[in-house]
């Protein structure tokens, strides 16, 4: 087993282990920053010899707009050199972050590092999602999510995208023709003055 001793693996409600790694697309990303932005799905992988997790995040690499548009982000962490973190993150085809956890002391943060006599040291397939105040708002620790699941998720936290109100209806719910929303009746000047006519001749 690693040398690295596993924290026990962080449960809905409580903080998430907070982790600054560099980034296989360049730069780097501390979690409790980008918590800031909205909420954050963090997938720990083994890498491209995990046939189960190339097939997990091309699916969420399908999602990977529509999360973003509610406001989510998608990070990638796997225990792996540069070098490797590249190379998955152009077979699966994540724009998103895809850091690269060498030291193994974020992995082992999150109670998900394990090690093989084929593979060595690597993380095991889980997924958390962290929401704005950098708690775990969702937890997948020895299992995958589908990605419409994540998305749920994420827009259950942000509100976003807001449902679309039924076209075809004004507000006090009359239809116009062809369905289009019949526009609301305006009172012409002749009208009152005719209307104010009628009031004063009670005189």
């Amino acid at each position: 087993m690693a040398r690295i001793k596993n924290a026990p693996a962080p449960a809905v409600g409580d903080e998430a282990p907070d982790f600054n790694l560099s980034s296989a697309q360049g730069g780097g990303l501390r979690l409790g920053v980008r918590t800031v932005r909205g909420p954050v799905v963090v997938a720990f992988f083994g890498g491209t010899w995990s046939g189960d997790d190339v097939a997990f995040f091309e699916a969420l690499a399908g999602k990977e707009d529509e999360i973003n548009a509610a406001l989510g982000s998608v990070v990638g962490v796997c225990v792996s050199e540069p070098e490797a973190a590249r190379e998955f993150q152009k077979k699966v085809g994540l724009k998103s972050y895809v850091l690269y956890d060498y030291t193994m002391t974020a992995t082992a943060a999150w109670g998900v590092l394990e090690e093989s006599a084929e593979h060595g040291p690597h993380a095991r397939s889980a997924t958390f999602l962290v929401d704005g105040e950098r708690r775990v708002a969702a937890a997948w620790p020895d299992a995958r999510p589908v990605p419409d699941e994540l998305l749920a998720a994420v827009s259950g936290i942000t509100g976003l995208p807001k449902p679309e109100e039924p076209a075809g209806e004004t507000a006090d719910g009359e239809e116009g023709a062809e369905g289009k929303p019949a526009r609301p009746r305006r009172t012409t000047r002749r009208a009152k003055k005719e209307t104010e006519g009628e009031e004063g001749s009670g005189e």
